[in-house]
């Protein structure tokens, strides 16, 4: 009876585990949304059946969506690209549309971030490629560490950057300054792509950390100094 007793308190352990486990996960992760504002969005997360890619932090998702075919769209973050108090995140995106065109909206969302680490004082965000249509961006923190959600709005609670819409072959690049003061926070990359028949778009859209001037200041004096030093080891 003891045995018994013991196998289903193990049992039990276990099961908690596993709850806590798929809880966790599911509170966070890194996640792909493709949204035309006429069919249901579709969210491929991390790890999950529609995730190409076996790689933690990298979602990549290939197929269909409305009148699109994603040949390849990938969104990366920690702990592939940056971590939780080094955020750095990116959409990599090739497409093409039926005759008809269309307007589809690639997010990549990710949470649990923060606190950012010291000597950091905003991101430096760029976005580039070439399309016969147009491409738009924004950057949004919720410290909610809410998810991107395209229906309700959730995870778009401040704005960091709004990047004008493009055509042809562009680079767009912006340096907002300031950096969420409240954690865990979610962060969300959104580019909005616009077709007007058969067309094809290829887009690199990234975000990375920028250090204070005085960081930037001390490291240049710090190779400076290196470089200085390694002269005179070679005169002797």
């Amino acid at each position: 009876m003891k045995g018994i007793l013991n196998a289903h308190k193990y049992l039990v352990i276990t099961l908690a585990i596993v709850i806590s486990l798929a809880f966790l996960s599911s509170a966070q992760a890194l996640q792909v949304t493709l949204w035309d504002g006429t069919n249901a969005p579709l969210t491929v997360a991390d790890g999950d059946l529609n995730d190409s890619n076996s790689a933690t932090g990298y979602v990549t998702y290939i197929g269909n969506y409305g009148t699109f075919v994603m040949n390849v769209t990938t969104g990366s973050s920690k702990p592939g690209i940056g971590s939780a108090n080094v955020p750095m995140m990116d959409i990599n995106s090739f497409e093409t549309s039926s005759s008809s065109g269309g307007t589809i909206q690639v997010s990549v969302s990710d949470n649990g971030f923060g606190p950012m680490n010291a000597g950091l004082s905003g991101f430096h965000i760029e976005y580039s490629g070439t399309t016969p249509g147009t491409v738009s961006g924004a950057v949004y923190w919720d410290d909610t560490d809410a998810l991107y959600d395209p229906l309700t709005g959730a995870g778009t609670q401040h704005l960091i950057s709004s990047l004008p819409a493009q055509t042809g072959s562009f680079g767009v690049e912006d340096n907002p300054a300031g950096i969420p003061a409240n954690s865990p926070f979610s962060l969300t990359m959104i580019a909005t792509i616009t077709h007007t028949g058969a067309q094809f778009t290829s887009l690199d859209f990234s975000l990375v950390p920028t250090p204070e001037p005085g960081t930037i200041l001390l490291v240049g004096l710090g190779l400076l100094g290196l470089g200085i030093i390694g002269r005179k080891k070679m005169e002797v």
